[in-house]
């Protein structure tokens, strides 16, 4: 019998300790932890909704730069276009975890096809399709005019499922924030009082400003021309 009685109060203690360490429900409910010494978060449910709510199918290696300049390196997350945030998997539990926002100052991703980075940061700027006062924003491009992206994704109808909804962001010298087409049109109508002589840059450079690469280029030799 007191066997028995020794035997169950051991099974008690283990499970105990095995539901502290849940890391999940998976109906949507979320659980406030601490899984790293710098960083702070929610434990979320990583299913196929969430998936289709970021912008890239992979987990990039990242850096991720604090308020405190304190870095965390090599950590694997993905940029949360729904609801503005970023996930981190944790490997060692796997887990996903929706990083608490207010820590964050930069973000850099790294792209393992091409080793290319996109470089996030939170912007204070007023976004419909954003409830938050800081936005995290993709940089293109900084200077004498910056070019930032807010690669929103949206639900227009359920049944469509998620949709892409970028959104490309100028920053002007003055530091006022406009959103444009990423054409040709759209990004010469930023500036109308310089209008010919952008339009010079990009014909003599042949940029096609559709291409990422190329309003980098436009914007980098642009701002090459533009005094203080």
């Amino acid at each position: 019998m007191k066997s028995l009685f020794t035997l169950f109060l051991f099974c008690l203690i283990v499970y105990k300790l095995s539901a502290q360490d849940s890391p999940i429900e998976f109906n949507d409910k979320i659980i406030t932890g601490s899984f790293e010494p710098k960083l702070t978060g929610i434990f979320i449910n990583p299913d196929t909704r969430l998936s289709e709510k970021c912008i890239t199918k992979e987990w990039l290696l990242s850096e991720i730069l604090l308020y405190n300049n304190e870095i965390v390196k090599n950590k694997y997350l993905k940029y949360n276009g729904f609801d503005d945030s970023f996930i981190m998997w944790e490997s060692s539990s796997f887990r996903a975890i929706r990083l608490e926002r207010e820590l964050i100052k930069e973000v850099k991703m790294k792209n393992e096809f091409d080793n290319s980075y996109m470089i996030f940061r939170p912007i204070k700027i007023k976004l419909i399709n954003s409830g938050n006062e800081y936005t995290f924003l993709n940089v293109l491009i900084e200077g004498k005019i910056s070019i930032y992206v807010y690669k929103h994704i949206a639900y227009y109808k359920v049944d469509d499922g998620p949709q892409p909804n970028f959104q490309f962001i100028l920053k002007k010298q003055d530091g006022s924030y406009s959103i444009f087409k990423p054409n040709k049109a759209g990004f010469l109508s930023q500036f109308p009082e310089k209008k010919k002589e952008l339009k010079k840059i990009i014909t003599r450079n042949r940029l096609k400003i559709k291409k990422e690469k190329d309003l980098i280029k436009a914007v980098e030799l642009f701002n090459m021309t533009l005094t203080d």
